[in-house]
């Protein structure tokens, strides 16, 4: 994998995170009540997380190729992590709603389809940040600098 391709992948990232915020403004996709494809409750702060996400990407991105990687481990993390935390106690924490909704109970099913799209988001990035990682070719600008403290 080259460097180029990495930067590939988080603006790829970064896209799909517009697109999510973008859609739940067009009201073909927001199928009852405001609910994206009429399973995803969306609000500001869903917009906040998603638009944040993608500036992070863009800025890992024109930062170095070490950002990029910093960038899909952590946010590979938090979005894995919000997937199950939402699977199991029916409310993500990055969009805050553990603490802005009522806990309503829902079906195994109902659960699953409200996470599986962070489970992927999450999954590819710590695909990307712990796995292919060790693949990346980089250039010598690019190597990490060690100093000596002694």
């Amino acid at each position: 994998m080259t460097e180029r391709t990495l930067r590939q992948l988080v603006y790829v990232f970064a896209t799909v995170c517009i697109l999510i915020v973008l859609l739940g403004f067009i009201p073909s996709f927001t199928i009852g009540r405001g609910y994206l494809f009429g399973i995803y409750k969306t609000d500001m702060w869903d917009d906040i997380l998603h638009i944040t996400s993608a500036l992070a990407a863009a800025g890992a991105a024109f930062y170095s190729t070490y950002a990029v990687l910093y960038f899909f481990k952590i946010i590979g993390t938090l979005y894995t992590l919000d997937a199950m935390f939402g699977f199991f106690f029916e409310h993500g924490f990055l969009d805050l709603s553990i603490f802005l909704h009522e806990t309503v109970p829902f079906g195994f099913g109902m659960r699953l389809a409200a996470n599986t799209p962070h489970f992927i988001m999450g999954l590819f990035a710590l695909y990307v940040g712990f796995v292919l990682s060790k693949k990346i070719r980089t250039s010598p600008s690019e190597q990490p600098t060690s100093y000596d403290m002694g």
